[in-house]
Formats: structure tokens, C-alpha cells, sequence
């Protein structure tokens, strides 16, 4: 903050940029298209992060990446046990495989 305003920080700025998704799909492609399984969701109230979920979604169907990617309503936070109950861990189940030669 400057004046009470806040001043961006080249800096940091970069940091975020280094490990931002949206950015990275170009140039991590090829290693996205090498996981077993790739899903995310973002709540509809998600002002700050809907924008981007969205436009990260479109960008890995054009560089044909396979994913899941759903909105619910409200934010990240509402109805988390349901989220995981219903749509991750049936998605981690039929995604996944384990190595059971090491039990």
C-alpha cells in the first residue's frame, strides 16, 4: 500500500504467474495430458475465481485435455462432505488405479 492505494509488485506478480494454471497450460500440455484423471469444480459465488476456472476449462478442451470441470452454486466452501461424497470420490474411484503387489 502507497497512500492508501494498493501498488502492484512486479515481483511477486511473476511469482504468481510462474505457477498460475491459465498460464501454465501451454506450456504443461503435454505433461496434463499424462494424469490418469484431472478435475476441479468452482462455486458460481466465486467472484474472484470463477472467471479464471472457467477460462482455465476452456483452455484445456482446446489443447484436448481431458478433464472434469463443474460449477455448483454458491462458493467454494458450500456443501464440501456432499462435493467429495458424490462427485470426487466416486471420480477418484473410477480414475485411479493402486498397486495392491505391495501390501
Amino acid at each position: 500500500m502507497v497512500d492508501g492505494k494498493l501498488q502492484p509488485m512486479p515481483a511477486v506478480w511473476q511469482k504468481w504467474l510462474d505457477h498460475d494454471p491459465v498460464a501454465l497450460v501451454p506450456v504443461s500440455g503435454d505433461n496434463l495430458r499424462q494424469l490418469r484423471g484431472f478435475r476441479f469444480d468452482c462455486g458460481m459465488a466465486d467472484d474472484r475465481v470463477l472467471p479464471s476456472s472457467r477460462v482455465f476449462a476452456r483452455l484445456l478442451t482446446e489443447a484436448g485435455i481431458p478433464h472434469v470441470y463443474e460449477e455448483h452454486d454458491g462458493d467454494h466452501g458450500n456443501r464440501v462432505r456432499l462435493r467429495i461424497e458424490t462427485r470426487w470420490l466416486p471420480f477418484f474411484s473410477e480414475t485411479l488405479e493402486f498397486d495392491s503387489s505391495n501390501e
